[in-house]
């Protein structure tokens, strides 16, 4: 990937609000991160509408609520997944808006999956989800 990435963390293992928001404020910036295009496994938003929630989200939601926003639109189950430290995901990763195209070349090339979650701003350090 070169040059294109400017920061990255494992994630796995590790809440996903959590780390955005430690990064976060690492950069002190805001961490902008789309419910929707959060990855899930298949049947994990339905377990989670059906009541399935782990004791540790409650935790870690009680933990971040201080510098979360959540958009109205969010829907209840993207925020339980999001508090979910049973969640696995991969690489979060920083890229500048102007280096996009190129990581993403680089990426087929390389046959390399990715997804887009979100985007860093310049106030912060928060963590919204819309």
């Amino acid at each position: 990937v070169g040059s294109c990435v400017r920061g990255a963390q494992v994630w796995t293992g590790v809440v996903f609000r959590g780390n955005c928001l430690a990064r976060a404020r690492a950069a002190g910036a805001r961490f902008v991160c789309e419910a929707a295009a959060l990855p899930a496994r298949t049947g994990a938003l339905d377990a989670v509408r059906a009541g399935v929630a782990t004791g540790g989200a409650c935790h870690n939601r009680r933990h971040v609520a201080a510098s979360l926003t959540i958009g109205p639109a969010v829907a209840p189950e993207f925020v339980t997944l999001a508090d979910d430290p049973q969640t696995s995901g991969g690489l979060l990763a920083g890229v500048p808006a102007d280096l996009v195209a190129t990581l993403e070349d680089r990426l087929d090339v390389a046959g390399v999956a990715r997804r887009w979650i979100g985007r860093v701003g310049a106030a912060g350090p928060d963590v919204v989800l819309v």
